[in-house]
């Protein structure tokens, strides 16, 4: 399945921490993506991380070799969830275990992909 998505993202706040710009392109791609939960933001790069490996005790990433498990493996190990970061907070951004109302896409989303699908054909 192709998504036919344009995400234009503007920095309008300049000198800003870099991580209110990556909230907000993360923010873009979870709607263009169609990300319905936190798992679903690996799933672009799942083909990569399907090959590499990290060291538990370094961190170290390299490539995967015969009966290791891949970092595909770990994230999606049975336990495994995804936090997410409270950018609203400012400095003191706070990793919180639920998202807020709308912030994965749903049925709203979907529908208005239809309707301006419908628009765009007609």
């Amino acid at each position: 399945m192709h998504y036919l998505d344009d995400v234009i993202i503007w920095d309008l706040d300049p000198g800003a921490p870099s991580a209110v710009i990556q909230s907000v392109v993360q923010d873009a791609l979870i709607k263009a993506w169609r990300c319905t939960k936190g798992m679903d933001l690996y799933e672009p790069m799942a083909s990569t991380l399907k090959t590499l490996h990290q060291e538990r005790d370094t961190g170290r990433t390299r490539d995967l070799k015969p009966g290791e498990d891949s970092i595909y493996d770990d994230l999606h190990h049975e336990g495994s969830s995804v936090r997410l970061r409270n950018m609203d907070a400012g400095k003191n951004a706070e990793w919180v275990d639920d998202a807020p109302p709308n912030y994965f896409y749903g049925e709203a989303d979907a529908a208005e992909v239809s309707l301006l699908l419908t628009v765009t054909a007609s």
